[in-house]
């Protein structure tokens, strides 16, 4: 999965109208926006908490699962005196999230047979802070783990055999307005397998060069 936000259709209005997936799943992939109107900012989303975008091509049995990728979200974060959510609304639930201060990135579902929650915290240190950033959460089978610009900030480990997630920059229910309040620049989804350290290393290296984001 790639989206490249300058790239997105726009509309007269300078509003995001969708963001196709330049990524291998294709339409499966691609983004709209939800309820709220979002506008593009010198190829930026300029996103604010009631704001969400849904993967479009997803059903219920095709939605992306998380365990065995990283995510990388190239954002400059307008503080964090509240939660940031970045992804979530999966069916069982599931939301990823960062707390208020940014010292902690929390992880959870909603367990398919039980119906209860279970939750995974992980301490961030040093804390996040806004400014244009390279976020990266990466999902082993075991382990969560949490970059900011190619540094490890936290990892706990995690025992989900599936993290599947419907919206981006959204929790369980978007209308509750607790979604990304940021400017979002490119959002990209790496599988782990063949070559995926010096993947890792190129991706970083080219939204570092192409986002002005210094390591």
């Amino acid at each position: 999965m790639r989206h490249i936000f300058s790239a997105a259709q726009v509309s007269a209005s300078g509003h995001l109208v969708s963001s196709v997936n330049a990524g291998g799943a294709g339409p499966l992939l691609n983004l709209t926006p939800g309820a709220t109107a979002i506008p593009v900012t010198e190829g930026r989303l300029d996103m604010l908490p009631t704001m969400n975008l849904r993967f479009a091509g997803t059903t219920t049995a095709t939605r992306p699962n998380l365990v065995g990728t990283r995510i990388f979200v190239v954002a400059d974060l307008r503080g964090l005196t509240v939660d940031q959510y970045v992804m979530g609304n999966g069916s069982p639930q599931m939301n990823l999230w960062i707390l208020a201060g940014g010292a902690t990135l929390r992880v959870n579902r909603r367990n398919p047979a039980t119906n209860s929650f279970e939750t995974v915290s992980i301490p961030l240190s040093p804390v996040i802070s806004g400014a244009r950033r390279i976020y990266e959460f990466e999902f082993t089978a075991t382990t969560i783990n949490v970059f900011v610009n190619g540094e490890l900030r936290g990892s706990a480990a995690h025992p989900y055999p599936e993290l599947r997630i419907w919206d981006f920059a959204a929790g369980q229910n978007p209308s509750n307005g607790n979604g990304l309040n940021a400017w979002v620049s490119e959002l990209l989804l790496l599988n782990q397998g063949t070559n995926y350290a010096a993947s890792v290393q190129t991706i970083r290296q080219r939204l570092g060069d192409t986002y002005a984001v210094g390591f």
